[in-house]
């Protein structure tokens, strides 16, 4: 064994499931964070108002 197989077999391997779920937590964290902003500046009605400029149907709580 040489020395860089010694030195990466006792580093701590995330498995593909744990992984995955630091993935899934980390997207929710930035999401939420993202829409907390979102709330804090007031910016939702002018995102409801291009949704509806795009003919989209959520965009009609933005549109009043």
């Amino acid at each position: 064994m040489n020395s860089t197989n010694r030195f990466t077999a006792h580093l701590p391997w995330l498995t593909l499931d744990q992984a995955l779920l630091l993935l899934r937590v980390a997207v929710a964290i930035f999401f939420m964070a993202h829409a907390i902003v979102r709330m804090v500046n007031g910016s939702m009605p002018r995102f409801g108002l291009f949704r509806n400029h795009g003919g989209y149907p959520g965009g009609r709580h933005g549109s009043g």
